[in-house]
C-alpha cells in the first residue's frame, strides 16, 4: 500500500505526463539526423530507446507528454477508488485529445511509431488507445450519480464504436469479422480486434444497438477460430506476427470475458 501511495503521489506531481516505451521518434536529436525518415533507422532508434538500460530521453530531447491510453488507465483507476473529481479532470483532458478527420471519436498516441508492418504518424487513431479511452468514460458513467453526465460519457463511448465499425473493419462476411489496428492498414491483430469487439459489446449492453452486437459477435467468432490447439493465440496473421506471448493473450482473455458478460 505504501508503494502504491508513493506512486500515486509521484504521478499526480507529474500531472500525469511522462515518457512512453516507444516514444523515441519524438527525439529532437533524431529529427535533425539525415536518416530520420528511413524505415530501418526508425525501427533501430525505437528499439534503442526501448531496450537501453539507461534512459536516453533527457539527453536526446524527448519531452514528457500526455498519453491518451495512460490518461484513460489513470482515470479508470481513480474511478475504482471513488476519486471521481480527479478522474473527471483526466477525462476532460482526454476529450481535448481526440483525432480529427475520422468517423466517430478516436484517439492515437502522442508520438509517431514504426512497426515492422507499418508506420503510424503522431495523432493517427488506433484501436487500442480508443478502446481504453472509451472504457474509462464508461467506467465513470457507471459510477457517477449525475445521469446527464453519465449519458454524455456513454455518448462518447458510443461514438468510439462508430469509429471502430466504420473505420477499422478489414474483413467481414456473413459469419466472421476482423477489426484492424489503425485505419487503412490490413494487418489482422487478434488482441486489437477482440478489444474492439468487447467495447461494442459493452456499449450494446447499454444502448441495445443490434449492429454493434452482430459485429462484435462475428469478431469474437473469428478470434476464437484462430485459437491454436494448445489454446494460445498468435499475435496476428502476418508471418512476423506469428508469435505467442502472455501479454497479448491476456488482452484476448480479458476482452473475451468482457464481451461474454456484456452480450
Amino acid at each position: 500500500m505504501r508503494a502504491l501511495q508513493k506512486l500515486d503521489a509521484y504521478c499526480a506531481a507529474q500531472a500525469y505526463k511522462g515518457w512512453d516505451l516507444f516514444d523515441g521518434l519524438n527525439s529532437e536529436l533524431f529529427q535533425r539526423l539525415p536518416l530520420h525518415k528511413s524505415r530501418l533507422c526508425r525501427l533501430a532508434w525505437i528499439q534503442l530507446f526501448k531496450r537501453s538500460p539507461i534512459n536516453l530521453r533527457p539527453v536526446a530531447g524527448v519531452p514528457k507528454g500526455y498519453n491518451a491510453k495512460g490518461l484513460a488507465l489513470f482515470a479508470s483507476g481513480l474511478v475504482a477508488q471513488g476519486r471521481m473529481d480527479e478522474a473527471r479532470i483526466l477525462l476532460e483532458q482526454l476529450r481535448q485529445m481526440t483525432c480529427a478527420g475520422y468517423a466517430g471519436i478516436s484517439w492515437g498516441y502522442n508520438f509517431p511509431w514504426m512497426a515492422r508492418a507499418f508506420y503510424v504518424p503522431e495523432g493517427k487513431p488506433n484501436m487500442v488507445t480508443t478502446v481504453f479511452a472509451a472504457n474509462a468514460f464508461l467506467d465513470f458513467a457507471a459510477r457517477t450519480e449525475d445521469p446527464v453526465e453519465a449519458a454524455r460519457y456513454v455518448d462518447i463511448a458510443d461514438q468510439c464504436c462508430e469509429f471502430i465499425s466504420q473505420e477499422l473493419v478489414v474483413f467481414e462476411d456473413s459469419r466472421n469479422l476482423c477489426f484492424g489496428y489503425i485505419p487503412g492498414e490490413e494487418a489482422r491483430v487478434h488482441n486489437a480486434s477482440m478489444l474492439g469487439a468487447a467495447l461494442l459489446g459493452r456499449v450494446c449492453a447499454i444502448r441495445h444497438n443490434p449492429v454493434y452486437l452482430e459485429k462484435s459477435r462475428k469478431a469474437i467468432a473469428y478470434a476464437v477460430q484462430a485459437l491454436n490447439p494448445d489454446y494460445s493465440w498468435f499475435y496476428g496473421e502476418l508471418p512476423h506476427h506469428r508469435f505467442v506471448d502472455n501479454f497479448h493473450t491476456g488482452f484476448n482473455l480479458v476482452a473475451l470475458k468482457t464481451w461474454m458478460d456484456a452480450a
